[in-house]
């Protein structure tokens, strides 16, 4: 059992279809054996799985993971209580409970991992807090990237060097949306040395996060390019239909895949290239509106946002317009500000296509107090650049929309 727990961390970075092979025999061996410190870990590995392709039975699986901390919480198995967080906070609530919620779980479980020595799994904790933090809350860039480099720092110290590579591709994308040069993978690699030596020694977890990191980055910075670029290398490093669980930057990925899919839609319209990015971004659409089935929390205002592009592609502007408004308000009402900055640009920027320059500029001025908010210097001068060459179009200086008014005084409220 305890063999196999630890088989299992190894399975998810470079094997990860052995993985669903060991927490089966990790059950069968409890049902058949009976309990012992292993079986919580082997129950919330089980649910983890349930919450995965092909199965995708969230209720179970979220049910699972209750019984999961229930049974080490009854034997007291404090040893176990990093590992069991670290799975059902960060692979099977955020199916089902809003993201902020578990960041509480992934700190208090850092405490105990490190008070008895189960370091991979504490630093696992943190790695899942400030993933959520980032890409899914979208919390303060400054506070994230100064927590990161102590945490960054500890790993490193304590030579968990996986996890270690980890924490230091979120803290340098901390880096790159604050306009930061400096190198988070000092003293051993830069990032793309990272990158090579992770794909030399086939560890694909580590390729699969530094992918999504630069992929999520050249959406927000509008680089298509090269997004269509990593678009295609991220299929090299998927879990496949076998694998165990789905982090937040990979249902955010999601998300972003949706929103390159419609983009590219329209960038090549009439042309067969433009048929098959428009199937990627209805694939991604219908992806997020099953998630959000299960967390309209987390998920509501990115399927707005997916549908509003999508209408945009067909020329469906009543509904476009909608959805964008959607978006920016579920946004606001859940407390994900850097989504709410995105939803605002991407209103912005269809208001632009639509000759509609005075309402289009008050929206990037909201997607410009968002990006700030969030810390991300680099996105709020993109903004501020496109603001420069859109104001002498505007028909007055504080350009007036009733409609954004209105989005503008619930975001002040």
């Amino acid at each position: 059992m305890h063999f196999l727990s630890h088989l299992l961390s190894l399975a998810f970075n470079t094997r990860p279809a052995l993985s669903p092979i060991a927490v089966f025999r990790l059950v069968r061996m409890t049902l058949r054996k009976g309990m012992c410190n292993d079986s919580a870990f082997a129950f919330g590995c089980y649910a983890a799985w349930l919450v995965t392709d092909p199965v995708n039975d969230v209720e179970a699986g979220y049910y699972m993971g209750k019984i999961s901390v229930e049974m080490m919480q009854r034997q007291g198995c404090t040893d176990a209580t990093a590992r069991i967080y670290a799975l059902v906070y960060g692979f099977i609530n955020i199916k089902k409970e809003p993201w902020q919620a578990g960041l509480d779980k992934h700190l208090a479980a850092f405490e105990v991992g490190s008070q008895v020595g189960d370091m991979e799994g504490a630093f696992t904790n943190i790695f899942q807090h400030y993933n959520a933090s980032l890409f899914g809350c979208g919390h303060n860039l400054i506070v994230i990237a100064e927590a990161l480099r102590n945490y960054t720092q500890r790993a490193f110290q304590c030579k968990q060097i996986y996890i270690w590579k980890s924490l230091a591709c979120l803290l340098q994308l901390s880096h790159d949306l604050m306009g930061i040069k400096e190198n988070a993978f000092t003293p051993l690699f830069t990032e793309e040395t990272c990158y090579q030596d992770a794909k030399l020694k086939k560890s694909f977890a580590v390729c699969r996060g530094l992918v999504h990191k630069r992929k999520y980055i050249a959406i927000l910075t509008g680089d298509v390019i090269s997004a269509a670029t990593l678009y295609n290398v991220a299929n090299e490093y998927t879990l496949g239909s076998i694998g165990l669980g789905r982090q937040i930057h990979m249902m955010v990925g999601d998300f972003v895949d949706g929103l390159l899919g419609f983009l590219l839609g329209r960038k090549y319209k009439g042309t067969e290239e433009s048929t098959k990015w428009m199937a990627i971004g209805c694939k991604c659409l219908d992806v997020i509106k099953s998630y959000r089935r299960n967390s309209d929390w987390n998920f509501a205002n990115k399927m707005h946002l997916l549908e509003a592009e999508y209408y945009f592609c067909i020329d469906n502007h009543e509904n476009a317009v909608a959805s964008y408004r959607q978006a920016i308000i579920s946004a606001q009402e859940h407390r994900f500000c850097h989504e709410e900055g995105l939803a605002e640009e991407k209103l912005a920027t269809y208001l632009m296509y639509c000759n509609q320059s005075d309402a289009a500029l008050y929206h990037f001025t909201n997607a410009k107090i968002a990006y700030t908010k969030w810390g991300a210097k680099v996105l709020a001068d993109r903004i501020s650049k496109a603001m420069a060459i859109l104001a002498p179009l505007c028909s007055s200086s504080t350009p007036h929309h009733q409609n954004s008014t209105t989005l503008a005084q619930g975001r002040l409220g």
